[in-house]
């Protein structure tokens, strides 16, 4: 019987335990609300909070007793418009905050950002941020929208915007988070959200240590005045979104660097272009930077497509549909590793659509009529559909191989700073006049040539004469053994 007892007692606080980790505080807001309170309010539609600050304060009140703390918060919105400046708040409790419409069928809730300079939602105290926005929509934010300091590393925060719309936003709009050390952990995630008739002047999204996810999301007839994203050691996945008619001036749409992870999947791109003078669609730059880009569609873009610096990509699936030639390239890669695998790709004929040093670039199976094989190279791995080539740029007299005045007491090598096609350092009128104990290359690939290691003189015969010394000098030597042996 006392065993049975034990049992029942350890079941009623599990379930304690369970019911008390789970519980939530609902609070419904009405920015029309009439109700006189002085602390406790949003129980009911009557009884409603009429702003989302005194929500807040209540909230932290119910929250400092033993037996309601770590309860999660749930703001319902009632239909109308919110002035941001009246219902900014800073991120409060160690329970999640969700904040919804009171009315789920007709979600209509409107958050106006007219004459605020502040950021609407900021935790700057280093606590764990576990917030999700859903169904509500946000205009005329001329300020960041949210912005907090993570606690660490390890802390799980989470920020959700789950079917929100953006609109009309100008200045510093955007979304920006502190250093975190765990983007394993940390993540903000955009789900079924719109952003349109967004004007800024710096990144939309700019965390640093964070997974930053674009899922079913869309940014359309904007302007970035830096990039969509663009911050240091991030993971960006982005899946089933849409990007249409967006101007950037930065360095990429989105740009990554040292250790990054990009990842792009079933989404389209109409008409990204560029208003600046250096801009890319994809810049992935820095030690170890690996992206893939997959099932996408790309239509129309007048920027480079990728702009490659010390780092691995794969297009794979893809659809590349461009009718006027970029200004540039369509890629420029250095001293990386590009894959293009089973794409669709039409791109006209011009020269230079890819410009590529110290490189790989592999095209397999691919269909279109492309005309990617206009390829620039310096010492590039370059393969299309099986077949190896690339085109060599026009020497300069500075990269062009040495006359055959040059001499040295060391084996001569020519190396020039471009790929072209170079000759032993040791030249006359005839290809028969230079003579050597391994015959002169003359490479048209990539390779720079090199000269024979017996060529020490000026003289055409130099090296016979050196040869012819050296049989002499074997021969003596021969005879003086041979003379002790008698």
């Amino acid at each position: 019987m006392l065993k049975i007892n034990n049992v029942l007692l350890f079941v009623w606080i599990l379930l304690v335990s369970v019911i008390k980790v789970s519980s939530s505080l609902e609070l419904i807001v009405n920015s029309a609300s009439t109700y006189i309170y002085t602390l406790q309010c949003g129980d009911s539609f009557p009884n409603a909070c009429k702003n989302i600050p005194d929500a807040i304060d209540y909230y932290v009140s119910y929250t400092s007793t033993p037996e309601n703390s770590g309860a999660n918060l749930v703001l319902k919105l009632a239909d109308g418009d919110y002035l941001a400046k009246g219902n900014s708040f800073d991120y409060v409790g160690s329970g999640g905050i969700e904040i919804t419409t009171y009315s789920a069928s007709s979600p209509s809730v409107n958050i106006l950002g007219d004459e605020f300079v502040e950021p609407f939602i900021k935790s700057d105290d280093n606590s764990k941020v576990i917030l999700v926005v859903s169904n509500i929509g946000f205009s005329n934010f001329n300020e960041i929208a949210f912005s907090f300091t993570s606690s660490g590393e390890n802390d799980k925060s989470s920020v959700v915007f789950n079917n929100c719309k953006f609109s009309n936003g100008n200045g510093n709009f955007g979304f920006k988070g502190a250093a975190s050390s765990s983007k394993a952990f940390n993540s903000i995630k955009f789900y079924q959200t719109t952003f349109k008739n967004v004007f800024i002047d710096s990144n939309l999204v700019d965390f640093e240590g964070y997974r930053i996810i674009f899922d079913q999301s869309k940014v359309l007839q904007s302007s970035l005045g830096k990039e969509l994203i663009s911050e240091d050691d991030v993971s960006i996945s982005i899946d089933g979104s849409s990007f249409n008619d967006v101007i950037i001036t930065g360095v990429g749409f989105i740009s990554i660097s040292d250790d990054d992870k990009l990842q792009i999947t079933n989404s389209q791109f109409t008409k990204v272009r560029s208003s600046g003078s250096v801009s890319n669609l994809f810049s992935i730059l820095g030690n170890s930077v690996q992206a893939l880009f997959e099932n996408n569609v790309f239509t129309d873009i007048d920027i480079e497509l990728l702009l490659a610096l010390n780092a691995k990509a794969q297009f794979k699936g893809n659809q590349i549909s461009i009718t006027q030639p970029i200004t540039k390239s369509l890629l420029i890669v250095d001293s990386s590793e590009i894959e293009f695998d089973s794409n669709e790709i039409n791109y006209p004929k011009v020269a230079k659509s890819i410009d590529c040093t110290d490189s790989t670039i592999t095209f397999t199976d691919n269909t279109g009529t492309n005309y990617l094989d206009e390829a620039v190279c310096n010492r590039c791995d370059f393969t299309y559909n099986t077949n190896k080539f690339c085109t060599t740029p026009t020497p300069t007299p500075s990269s062009t191989s040495t006359t055959s005045s040059t001499t040295s007491s060391t084996p001569s090598s020519t190396t020039s700073s471009t790929p072209s096609s170079t000759t032993s350092s040791t030249t006359s009128s005839t290809p028969s006049s230079t003579t050597s104990s391994t015959p002169t290359t003359t490479s048209s690939s990539p390779s720079p040539s090199t000269t024979s290691d017996t060529t020490t003189g000026t003289h055409p015969n130099s090296a016979i004469e050196s040869k012819s010394i050296s049989y002499s000098f074997l021969g003596f030597i021969l005879l003086v053994v041979a003379i002790f042996n008698i």
